[in-house]
């Protein structure tokens, strides 16, 4: 968990407290929230944090966590580990075109390897040589 979100989990917890059951989110008379409820107080959420009648459900921030991470430089297959997806394809056939400058983001590694630009922790010997070497073999 990124260390802001667990800083506003804390402050929820000491400003709010948790359910008698000891579940973070819990419903106003303290016992289970059922999906229905979840999406109704999600949706007045949003409009009290001034958002208006924005189209946004507590889904739109699973993509948002996804999208965020992928634009970061998180690989797909991380992604797709921490959403939860049985196989990386999902992740890919949902995800994929946030991906756009994978070609470029592979040609300059390429051109690091084989010109013997400066790879972060090793150089082109050590990269391209055992691959090529090996290979070769």
């Amino acid at each position: 968990m990124p260390t802001s979100v667990l800083a506003a989990v804390r402050f929820h917890v000491e400003r709010y407290g948790v359910g008698h059951d000891g579940y973070l989110l819990h419903a106003h008379h303290g016992g289970e929230v059922l999906d229905s409820n979840y999406r109704t107080e999600f949706k007045a959420a949003v409009r009290r944090a001034g958002f208006g009648d924005e189209p946004w459900t507590a889904h739109t921030l699973r993509h948002f966590f996804a999208s965020s991470a992928i634009a970061g430089g998180v690989s797909l297959l991380e992604v797709s580990r921490w959403l939860g997806h049985s196989t990386i394809q999902i992740t890919a056939d949902i995800y994929g075109h946030l991906t756009p400058d994978a070609g470029g983001r592979l040609r300059a590694v390429m051109d690091q390897v084989l010109t013997g630009a400066s790879v972060v922790g090793a150089d082109r010997e050590d990269r391209a040589g055992s691959v090529l070497t090996t290979g070769a073999e």
